[in-house]
């Protein structure tokens, strides 16, 4: 399934009242996306390295 700006039921009601536009969602998928992806590596980094395996 492919997320984009309609995925999120909250999401077109917060393009109603203006709060934010496509572009706006888009780069803050891409932040969330972004801080989500280092944060998985850093655990699991510290994760192998208690393990042994690093």
């Amino acid at each position: 399934m492919r997320k984009t700006e309609k995925f999120y039921s909250l999401n077109p009601l917060l393009m109603g009242y203006q709060y934010h536009n496509d572009k706006e969602w888009m780069k803050i998928g891409l932040v969330i996306s972004i801080g989500g992806a280092i944060i998985f590596m850093t655990s699991g980094l510290v994760w192998w390295s208690v393990l042994g395996l690093m």
